[in-house]
């Protein structure tokens, strides 16, 4: 059976109050105006959000081609479906520049696309008196793009998980092209060690040809001293993160920004397996996702040094596995300042120094967030028939079922499936893939009991 199908639909889904500047009464009487001798209130703004007396609604255009086969006898059914979506004048809030005297607006910022195929499969395995197994599963490779922005867009916004002091502010980026939910920041290349410098008493020097940092990307790094431990004006320190220096300048910073992660998938889908032997029923159903990115900001922000609230409190583990430059010996807290000293305290390290007090966003902190997933387990047990319809009972069933078995992963968080707030902090526009503070799924255990009177 083939199917073709197309379709509009329109979407006003903001305040119709947008278009219009709404005004309200001043409160504060140092804001009133003294008109005969006597107080008159004012007027000012309602929102710091400025009207756009050119807003329309935005279109989401739906194509589809598909085909539904029936084969063997009907032992295998299946469908194949090619889609093709487009928003267009898409309605999304963009922020403004402080000089306007407005935070943000409502536009029409452009258009975006999904296009992909799908398959789906279901078909039984063995089936005879005794057994029945069947199986299906389904398939999407989707691909999704920014087809093109309005002029004022420049693509940038900011998760500021951390606040203001995250580098860069814009970690995210639309970029015409390109899909939405790409991660902006610096490319990670380990961290400086004792080998990149020349040490020439207490003084840390890096040597020629060794790439520093902005003071952008390190605005405050605590426990290291300009003038005694390293030179005036440099940044890099043993232990310090050390990041690319794409255009080569020497110094690592602004210019050195690239897209660094995907949350995209290249594909996505499910399979389960149903198996009957007489009374017992087994049924797994598996969820997938295979090739997209992660941005980790819980084990970014575990090595991220805030003096005030970092000092107390709890870390992952991966911590014990970081740069040192202090020690413990005969229980007191030593610092390390020799090259020796450096070199045989951080024989294991895997991590920088964690003293840096704003955020940074890197390739560090973009993880592989593929998974396989058994999402439910379910066996259960019918009673003969001829048990219980002495009981006036058409069929009963007990059964149990366990809820997130189980999931394979490379991804070190909790869970891989992030995607609970797409908008951190109320940004304007999506933040998919971002995992701070996400909460995991649970597992849940259920025993259930089916009656048919």
């Amino acid at each position: 059976k083939l199917r073709v199908s197309y379709g509009e639909v329109g979407n006003d889904g903001i305040n119709s109050s947008l278009w219009s500047q709404l005004w309200t009464s001043e409160t504060d009487t140092r804001y009133y105006q003294v008109i005969n001798g006597g107080f008159q209130t004012t007027y000012d703004l309602a929102s710091l959000q400025m009207a756009n007396l050119n807003l329309k609604w935005e279109t989401t255009i739906t194509r589809n081609i598909g085909v539904d086969f029936t084969l063997f006898q009907g032992r295998l059914n299946g469908s194949v479906d090619v889609y093709k979506n487009t928003t267009k004048d898409l309605l999304m809030r963009t922020t403004l520049p402080g000089i306007t005297g407005f935070t943000s607006t409502f536009a029409n910022i452009g258009q975006t696309s999904n296009k992909g195929v799908e398959v789906s499969l279901t078909g039984t395995i063995f089936n005879n008196k005794d057994w029945n197994i069947t199986a299906g599963g389904n398939i999407n490779f989707n691909r999704g793009n920014v087809d093109k922005l309005a002029d004022n867009i420049t693509g940038l916004y900011g998760t500021a998980w951390v606040g203001s002091s995250l580098y860069p502010g814009s970690d995210y980026i639309l970029k015409v092209g390109e899909p939405v939910g790409l991660v902006r920041g610096l490319v990670y290349d380990g961290f400086y060690t004792v080998d990149d410098f020349d040490y020439n008493n207490g003084l840390y020097t890096l040597k020629q040809g060794v790439s520093d940092l902005k003071s952008s990307v390190i605005q405050v790094l605590h426990g290291v001293v300009d003038g005694t431990d390293r030179p005036k004006g440099q940044i890099a320190y043993p232990g310090v993160p050390k990041f690319r220096d794409v255009d080569g300048n020497g110094v690592a910073g602004d210019e050195d920004l690239t897209v660094i992660g995907n949350m995209n998938p290249l594909h996505t889908g499910g399979f389960n397996l149903n198996a009957n032997f007489r009374n017992i029923d087994l049924g797994m159903y598996f969820n997938w996702s295979y090739g997209n990115d992660v941005y980790n900001a819980n084990k970014l922000g575990t090595l991220y040094g805030d003096k005030q609230a970092g000092v107390y409190e709890n870390k992952l583990s991966f911590m014990k596995d970081s740069y040192k430059i202090y020690d413990i010996v005969d229980g007191q807290i030593k610092r390390l300042t020799t090259p020796d000293e450096m070199r045989a305290a951080n024989v294991n390290t895997s991590y920088p120094l964690a003293y840096n007090e704003n955020g940074i966003t890197s390739s560090i902190g973009i993880e592989d967030g593929s998974f396989l997933r058994l999402n439910t387990l379910t066996l259960g047990y019918t009673l003969p028939t001829d048990m219980t319809r002495k009981a006036g009972i058409q069929n009963l069933r007990v059964y149990g079922s366990v809820y997130n078995v189980l999931t394979i992963t490379g991804y070190s968080g909790l869970d891989p499936e992030v995607n609970t707030n797409t908008s951190q902090n109320n940004q304007a526009y999506p933040t998919l893939g971002l995992d701070w503070g996400a909460y995991p799924r649970a597992r849940s255990f259920v025993i259930g009991l089916n009656l048919i009177f």
